[in-house]
This record gives structure tokens, sequence and C-alpha cells, in this order.
């Protein structure tokens, strides 16, 4: 343009459109060198994180069976006590008790 300074860069006006052209089509290259190295992380990233989900649900399976063993035995426990109670408390039931002053 007249009047302004010139800094020395010249740009030819004719290559313009081939020079973005080039540069698309640089830029859809590097996009498909990159897309299995992108698919590859991809699929590593899932593995690893179903691999962390099974481990995660494992763990929760384990306590699970744990709790439940413990709660069996505890269970099983009080089973005993109440029957050995029941064997004792049993002949001390008298024909003339009164229902009604027998405790819990």
């Amino acid at each position: 343009m007249p009047g302004e300074p010139n800094n020395g860069i010249q740009v030819n006006l004719d290559l313009t459109k081939p020079i973005t052209v080039f540069i698309e089509k640089a830029a859809n290259a590097a996009g498909i060198i990159y897309e299995p190295i992108r698919i590859k992380r991809k699929a590593k990233a899932e593995a690893e994180a179903t691999i962390t989900t099974i481990k995660a649900e494992m763990r929760s399976a384990n306590i699970r069976q744990r709790a439940i063993k413990r709660l069996e035995i505890e269970e099983i426990k009080k089973q005993q006590n109440m029957e050995q109670i029941l064997t004792k408390a049993v002949p001390q039931v008298k024909a003339n008790s009164d229902p009604s002053k027998i405790d819990d």
C-alpha cells in the first residue's frame, strides 16, 4: 500500500490460496499420521481403567464375603447362646408359673 512501511516483507497475493491449501493438507497429513497413535493411547487408557474397575470390584466382593462370613459366625454364636439359655430355663418353668412375670 502506498505510504505504509514495507519492512522488507513482500507478499505475493497470487500464492495466498496455494499456501493455505498446502498448510491445510499438511495439517491433515499430520492428523492421519497421529491417528493410530491416538487410537492406541485411548485403547490403553480404557484397558487400564477397566483393570482398575475390576480390581476395585474384586476388593469389594472380598470385603462383602468376609462381612457375610463374620455375620454368619456372630449369628451362630447368638443362636447357640439362646439355645443354651433355653436348655437351662425350660426345666425351671413350673406348671403354675405366671406367664406375665416371665422376663424376656
